[in-house]
């Protein structure tokens, strides 16, 4: 019995043509399930190629640019004193809904927790397209009680963990990250 095809709609070109579109550097065979005919397919598809500028939407080149802007503190973010109680919402922001969008993985009840979680990216929050995360003070049992508090951070891929960063020019009239 035949499978059903993937796609809905296929433009025929050579392989030279589809490596030079999208740039990229090989192709290699993919053999479905051991199946007669050979599909050739990119080794990263084009469409999530962080790399491929051709395929980036606008909302996806602000964010590239965001995050290319961002500035690494010196040290670590430490806690502003108050003397309220507070929740902290660990939220974090991907390119595009494409990939991920925005999500709030965790509410902890002390900065402490969320600071550690972040830092080390306790749960593989980082799931290879959160670039940025942000703890946000929430005020409980208040409606829209959050962001007097935000501390920012981007993710290094060299040391597999959130580092802390000065807050991003153009999030800066944000707030309320984990309510949407």
């Amino acid at each position: 019995m035949p499978t059903k095809p993937i796609f809905t709609r296929c433009v025929i070109k050579s392989v030279d043509e589809y490596k030079e579109e999208y740039n990229i550097p090989d192709v290699s065979v993919y053999d479905r399930k051991n199946d007669r005919q050979r599909f050739l397919v990119p080794e990263v598809p084009p469409s999530i190629d962080p790399n491929n500028r051709i395929t980036r939407s606008e909302e996806e080149r602000r964010y590239d640019e965001i995050i290319a802007s961002c500035k690494f503190l010196s040290g670590k973010h430490q806690k502003k004193p108050s003397k309220e109680k507070f929740l902290y919402s660990v939220t974090t922001i991907a390119a595009s809904q494409k990939f991920g969008g925005t999500r709030t993985p965790v509410i902890c009840n002390s900065f402490r927790a969320a600071k550690k979680i972040v830092e080390n990216n306790i749960g593989d929050i980082w799931e290879h397209s959160y670039m940025l995360c942000v703890i946000e003070s929430v005020q409980p049992n208040v409606l829209y009680g959050s962001g007097q508090e935000k501390y920012w951070y981007k993710f290094d891929k060299n040391t597999n963990k959130y580092l802390a960063i000065e807050e991003p020019e153009f999030y800066s009239r944000t707030v309320g990250w984990c309510i949407g």
